[in-house]
């Protein structure tokens, strides 16, 4: 009886994409996560290694994730071990044009072979799916965080969700940020990644707020330390060489690969050996793109001046931020990363604002990145 396998080397991948968006992060960011990975997509994954393909039909495979691949794969009820049928017909016997068929008409038989996710995963990874759009405002009951894809768990990179309950009629006293993802790779997984609510607002307010009081001599000299120790010892020269040098692996990666497609087509090389030699490529190949593109972001002076001096006319034209908003924030904030609680020698968790602890928040701002991280004490 023919019954689906899940494939070892993709099943974790479609894991983990539904792990992501039951987390909160949008289809566009996974396939941004999952390109800066490194990760194939499923066609280019097909072509490589799978399936056979024309060389017109291998061509148009892309070797980035796209959000509409990512949105197929976490609207398909076949990962939680169902088949489905039915979802296209031909115009005509004739013709091979194919058309879809609404959803209620599908052909669907559960539970024909086994489950990579759960149904809660699948319900909560949909249901974060669908806050991302227009049609959103129909959950107006449910508590807004002007942080949703901006504060990230400092240890395992996942998006904060906002948790905590409504006690006595008070909201932001009991509302957290918090990280409910864990990876088996990290030791005491995310343990301690929660920040009161309130507290991250008053954080990131005061910081701006305290950037917005600089005066311009003070603004000069903040600017002038910052890109003293900033500024990579490496010489513009010395950068560029190794970048012509990568540039130049990167074009004798390129034709090695050719060549290893055409002896495995042609028999003269086994297929062991030319997915192992395949991979082995791609991932030198992928050391030397995420190298390059370092280098090339490792901007002069001049152009870190440029940025300074553009973020803080954008600063000046704030007095004072009285009540920080989803818009503000995202004029000035491209990521804020919330690190875990350090607990006094002793203590076993910090419950009352009377049970002191450290916590490291670090903001990365618009076109500046990080001006200094904050280690606070509650």
């Amino acid at each position: 009886k023919n019954r689906l396998i899940p494939d070892e080397a993709t099943a974790p991948i479609v894991q983990r994409i539904f792990e992501e968006a039951a987390s909160g992060n949008s289809s566009r960011k996974i396939a941004l996560d999952l390109n800066a990975d490194g990760i194939i997509p499923p066609l280019k994954y097909r072509v490589l290694y799978r399936d056979e393909f024309s060389a017109e039909g291998a061509a148009r495979a892309s070797d980035l994730w796209n959000y509409t691949t990512v949105k197929r794969i976490l609207k398909n009820r076949v990962y939680l071990g169902h088949t489905i049928l039915g979802k296209s017909k031909k115009v005509s016997v004739k013709s091979k044009k194919k058309v879809a068929v609404p959803k209620e008409d599908w052909a669907v038989t559960e539970n024909t072979h086994e489950a990579l996710i759960s149904e809660k995963l699948f319900a909560d990874a949909n249901e974060n799916l669908g806050k991302g759009n227009r049609d959103y405002k129909q959950f107006e009951h449910v508590r807004k965080s002007i942080f949703s894809g901006v504060a990230y768990c400092s240890l395992c990179g996942h998006a904060l969700c906002s948790c905590g309950t409504v006690y006595k009629g008070e909201r932001e006293k009991y509302w957290y940020l918090s990280c409910t993802h864990h990876r088996q790779d990290i030791a005491d997984p995310c343990k301690g990644v929660r920040i009161r609510y309130s507290d991250l607002l008053e954080l990131v307010q005061n910081d701006l707020n305290g950037m917005i009081a600089l005066t311009d001599r003070q603004i000069e000299a903040t600017v002038e330390n910052i890109l003293q120790q900033k500024n990579p010892d490496m010489a513009r020269s010395s950068k560029k060489n190794e970048c012509d040098r990568i540039a130049a692996r990167l074009q004798i990666i390129d034709k090695i690969m050719l060549k290893l497609y055409t002896d495995n087509a042609e028999g003269h090389l086994e297929d062991d050996r030319f997915h192992q030699m395949i991979r082995d490529l791609q991932n030198e190949s992928a050391t030397l793109l995420s190298r390059k593109v370092e280098l090339e972001a490792a901007d002069t002076a001049q152009n870190q001046t440029d940025r300074y001096k553009l973020f803080f006319d954008l600063v000046k034209q704030y007095s004072r931020i009285e009540a920080l908003d989803r818009d503000t924030l995202l004029t000035f904030v491209d990521r804020i990363e919330v690190g875990p609680k350090i607990l006094p020698e002793g203590a076993q968790k910090a419950t009352h604002r009377n049970s002191p602890f450290e916590q490291s928040v670090r903001i990365f701002y618009k076109f500046i990145g990080e001006m200094n991280a904050i280690d606070t004490t509650f």
